[in-house]
């Protein structure tokens, strides 16, 4: 599946509306709830079993590291290390995808992904 050597890159993925579905309204400061209340949204457990074949998984969560990995486990969803960002209204990146909901859809767009500048080397074989 990967062209690159498996596990030299990262994926970056959040909780909130990716993991599982958003429950509070933006610009709640989620880092500071206790519990995250939701379960994983449809194929994403399986999806990030899949993904961390090929790369290191960093969750990048404004959730606190120990309430966002207590969820983790709690689902046994699997990924390498935690990071907490800061609340954010958007994240401007070369390397990104929009999660739409989807996470048979966001496999398939990982495996087409090619940076704006490296259009011509994707990094995932079709």
């Amino acid at each position: 599946m990967v062209k690159i050597r498996d596990r030299d890159y990262s994926l970056m993925i959040d909780i909130d509306g990716t993991l599982c579905e958003q429950k509070s309204g933006w610009g709640e400061r989620l880092g500071d709830s206790t519990e995250i209340d939701a379960v994983p949204l449809p194929y994403a457990k399986r999806a990030l079993e899949r993904l961390i074949r090929h790369f290191r998984i960093v969750i990048f969560s404004t959730r606190k590291k120990e309430i966002g990995e207590r969820w983790l486990q709690k689902h046994e969803i699997p990924y390498d290390d935690y990071l907490e960002k800061p609340l954010n209204f958007l994240i401007i990146d070369d390397r990104c995808l929009q999660f739409e909901g989807d996470w048979t859809k966001t496999i398939k767009e990982i495996g087409r992904f090619k940076a704006w500048h490296k259009k011509d080397r994707p990094i995932l074989d079709p």
